[in-house]
């Protein structure tokens, strides 16, 4: 928004959300090509986390010992 009120200083802040945003459903203002359609700019808060969990040090997928802990990590 800071950007299109820089590029047209004399244009209202709605004609620059009109001109440059677009609404998505379950989403606010989305920065968005008007000739595709597709989001340029994603919002943080659109972004979910995802949590990894570490392997084991010692673990080793060519071990026949540790296949149980790679089967359970699977899962």
């Amino acid at each position: 928004m800071r950007w299109g009120k820089s590029r047209h200083p004399e244009k209202s802040g709605i004609w620059v959300a009109k001109r440059y945003f677009g609404y998505a459903k379950g989403s606010s203002w989305a920065f968005k090509d008007k000739v595709t359609g597709k989001t340029l700019i994603r919002l943080s808060y659109d972004i979910h986390t995802f949590r990894h969990t570490k392997i084991l040090g010692e673990a080793n997928p060519f071990d026949a010992d540790w296949d149980g802990y790679f089967q359970n990590r699977e899962n």
